[in-house]
């Protein structure tokens, strides 16, 4: 069935940036979008980030660099 999946921007010291969401994910692909904003809407730094998908199954987190 479904699972509960949250996924969040955080910079390289651990602190959350952004929070894209938390919903129930069926099987498939799906898409997230992120702005290059952090929660009060301002433009992030130049720099690198991690972006976490947490779920029931672990975590995963993929490197992004921000030019």
């Amino acid at each position: 069935g479904p699972l509960q999946a949250s996924v969040s921007i955080f910079d390289l010291s651990g602190r959350q940036i952004r929070s894209l969401g938390s919903e129930f994910l069926t099987e498939g692909s799906h898409e997230f979008t992120w702005d290059l904003s952090d929660d009060r809407g301002m433009r992030v730094e130049s720099g690198v980030y991690l972006c976490t998908l947490s779920s029931g199954n672990g975590r995963q987190s993929l490197r992004l660099v921000v030019e």
